[in-house]
């Protein structure tokens, strides 16, 4: 057996009494110790299993452990930032930088977004989250446009037919184009009227010109009938005055014979 004094560390005494556990204790020497006690009973024996170190070999132990502890931390830490990393780049990156270049592509024309990765748009348009959302955004954005630059090349085309309507009441470029088809509408209509009264006043200058004409061929006409009639009554008046003549002659004749 183990016989108990003063001086038995608490430890032990508690695994003779038939307690277990682990604590810290004073032990013969008085120093400070980290102790595991346990009774058991092998063929009807009692037994006490002890087990001790050194608080401050378990704290230099413990300080290894945390060292270790602490360098897998880290490590595994780097590794779960690494794949997050990844993860953000692939997820949210790439997307936002997909919906940038969109953006850059607008800024210069490229509605059709002909300059981006056809593949990469599809992806991020099918996105269910906030992403997804901001992307189908820029395509309806690009429709809108792509609707605006058909009807502007329509009216480029000289067709007026064309029907521009305002998307709301905050459509400034909706309702500038429909301006603009009306007021072209409206100058087109001007421009024929002014020309058929330019050619109905051309043609009454024409009928004026014509019967100015007609008139004038008739002065010229009446002038030559006068001419000829006043050759006629020249003719008639020499032959009057030589009948004249010839009577004057006749008479004085006749009077010479009287005499």
């Amino acid at each position: 057996g183990y016989d108990l004094n003063e001086n038995t560390p608490d430890f032990i005494s508690k695994a003779v009494n038939g307690e277990s556990g682990t604590d810290i204790f004073l032990d013969m020497t008085d120093e400070l110790v980290l102790a595991s006690y346990k009774p058991i009973n092998m063929q009807g024996l009692d037994w006490v299993i002890v087990s001790q170190i050194d608080i401050a070999e378990a704290i230099d132990v413990s300080s290894d452990t945390m060292r270790n502890l602490t360098i897998i931390s880290l490590a595994v830490a780097g590794v779960i930032v690494a794949v997050f990393g990844w993860i953000i780049a692939s997820q949210i990156a790439k997307p936002m930088l997909t919906i940038a270049s969109s953006a850059e592509s607008y800024a210069v024309g490229d509605i059709d977004l002909e300059s981006l990765n056809g593949s990469s748009l599809e992806k991020t348009l099918k996105r269910k989250d906030e992403i997804g959302v901001t992307a189908r955004a820029f395509q309806n954005l690009s429709e809108y446009f792509r609707e605006m630059i058909d009807a502007a090349e329509e009216i480029a085309n000289h067709d007026l037919t064309v029907e521009v309507s305002p998307k709301s009441e905050f459509d400034k470029l909706g309702f500038a184009f429909q301006k603009m088809v009306a007021d072209l509408r409206q100058t087109v209509s001007d421009v024929l009227s002014n020309a058929n009264i330019l050619k109905d006043t051309s043609e009454g200058l024409a009928e004026g010109s014509a019967q100015s004409d007609r008139a004038l061929n008739q002065i010229s006409t009446t002038m030559q009938d006068m001419a000829q009639g006043s050759q006629n009554q020249t003719v008639a008046i020499g032959e009057t005055t030589r009948s004249v003549d010839q009577m004057n002659s006749a008479v004085a004749s006749v009077s010479r014979g009287t005499e």
